[in-house]
């Protein structure tokens, strides 16, 4: 059984290493990488971490609109068009329809897992150290296995290590509209279009959250002001083991 890790990102070759790393350790087999336009150094450190990993990228051109973070300035120039709507999810689901297609015809007839996730995400095992293992368990019986979202406070140094400096978070997943927050593992050959980075497919599936938990590492002013906090030091155990 093999499972790959895809993710579509923009300007955070600094988050790169250690996202490879946490995966590669748990049992991801392969990572393909889609630089959005980056304007940084995310290719040459892809370049280096392919000495060590199983790494494929590509450098995209660039398509559409880009939000630097400045609301402001966005609104000016674009009106209320919703900055992340409009032009980072479209690009998202863009690659992640790519990268599908291309892992359908490499892993033709072979037991095989795919993951989409942002370098901000981790998939953290909850009572043993593989994901592997996790997915061997239920291979037979799913097409798709769900990991709930929660969310972790950034480190103050925004260029610091997420899991050694970031094991505050959230006790429960976040709710959007009329489901919690989550992301999904899915059978490669049985998946089809994707429309939701989230679900990646409509196929019933089983949430382990007991087995596996999604970290996510966002800003503080993700959190509601009446939210409380509790310490999970999971992913940095793993890490250091």
């Amino acid at each position: 059984m093999k499972i790959t890790l895809f993710t579509l990102a923009r300007n955070t070759g600094h988050r790169l290493e250690e996202w490879i790393h946490f995966h590669n350790k748990i049992g991801v087999d392969e990572f393909l990488i889609y630089l959005d336009y980056p304007t940084d150094d995310s290719e040459e450190r892809l370049e280096s971490l392919q000495k060590r990993y199983n790494v494929s990228y590509e450098v995209l051109p660039k398509d559409g609109n880009y939000y630097d973070g400045d609301l402001s300035k966005w609104e000016e120039e674009h009106g209320s068009l919703h900055p992340i709507m409009s032009t980072l999810i479209p690009r998202q689901l863009k690659a992640a329809n790519k990268a599908l297609d291309f892992l359908k015809l490499k892993y033709k007839g072979v037991d095989h897992w795919t993951a989409f996730h942002d370098v901000d995400e981790f998939l953290v095992p909850q009572k043993e150290m593989s994901l592997k293992n996790i997915v061997k368990k239920y291979h037979g019986f799913y097409d798709r296995i769900v990991a709930y979202d929660y969310r972790f406070d950034q480190p103050s140094d925004l260029f610091g290590s997420y899991l050694e400096h970031s094991t505050i978070r959230r006790p429960v997943t976040n709710i959007v509209s009329h489901w919690p927050t989550r992301k999904s593992l899915v059978k490669t050959r049985y998946c089809g279009k994707i429309k939701c980075q989230h679900d990646m497919d409509q196929s019933p599936y089983l949430i382990i959250d007991d087995e596996l938990k999604l970290n996510h590492y966002r800003e503080e002013a993700s959190f509601p002001k009446e939210s409380y906090f509790i310490e999970d030091t999971r992913a940095l155990e793993i890490l250091k083991s």
